[in-house]
C-alpha cells in the first residue's frame, strides 16, 4: 500500500505521475501441503502489500469434512515478527511443520487463514 511515482524521460521532455495502490488483504498466490510419517507440511506463498499480516491460523480436517482438534492453530506471533525484519517488501514463502500424534493419513484437507490490517484471507481448503 502506498504511491509509486513514475518518471518517464525522452529528450529534454520529462513526464510525471505517481499511482496510488490501496491496502489490500493477503494474497496468496499457492498452498499446497505434504505428509510424511509422524508430520505435515504445509507451504503458503503469498504477498501483503501493507506489511501487517500477524493472525495466521491453521485448520485441518479429517476425511469427513471435520475440524481435527486442537484446530485452529494460531501462529501469530511468529508471522508478525517475519514482516519486521523482512527486506523483501511484502513477499512471503511460509512453512509449517506440524508433528502429528497417530495416523497422519487421517488427515484429509487444511486450510489457512491469514489477517492484516486491511482484511482476512483464507487458502481453499487443500486436500493432502
Amino acid at each position: 500500500a502506498g504511491t509509486i511515482a513514475f518518471t518517464a524521460a525522452m529528450g529534454s521532455a520529462t513526464a510525471f505521475r505517481t499511482v496510488a495502490i490501496a491496502p489490500a488483504a493477503v494474497a496468496i498466490s499457492s498452498a499446497q501441503a505434504s505428509r510424511a510419517s509422524g508430520s505435515l507440511t504445509v507451504q503458503v506463498a503469498g504477498f501483503d502489500n501493507t506489511r501487517s499480516a500477524g493472525p495466521l491460523a491453521f485448520t485441518f480436517y479429517d476425511r469427513s469434512g471435520n475440524v481435527i482438534p486442537p484446530s485452529p492453530i494460531q501462529a501469530s506471533a511468529d508471522f508478525a515478527d517475519f514482516f519486521q525484519s523482512s527486506g523483501l517488501g511484502g513477499l512471503f514463502s511460509l512453512s509449517a511443520v506440524f508433528p502429528v500424534n497417530g495416523n497422519a493419513s487421517q488427515i484429509a484437507a487444511f486450510q489457512v487463514q491469514l489477517t492484516n490490517s486491511a482484511g482476512v484471507a483464507s487458502t481453499a481448503r487443500t486436500n493432502f
